[in-house]
């Protein structure tokens, strides 16, 4: 997982040469996204399941 943090980094880093600024946000906002999966993964956090600790189930309770 690491490597397509760094993958889309060079991926954005290109882009930047070029000017493609949007480009670079989107790929930007990937690579982080892509890193904060990769932390959660090492922490045996799957965020694809509904589990006790999801978004939604964390909003209903607050609800």
């Amino acid at each position: 997982m690491k490597l397509i943090v760094v993958d889309v980094l060079e991926n954005a880093s290109r882009k930047m040469k070029n000017k493609e600024y949007n480009e670079v946000i989107l790929l930007s906002y990937r690579a982080a996204e892509a890193a904060v999966q990769a932390n959660l993964f090492e922490h045996k956090i799957n965020s694809w399941e509904e589990n006790e600790y999801s978004f939604k189930n964390g909003f209903d309770k607050i609800n």
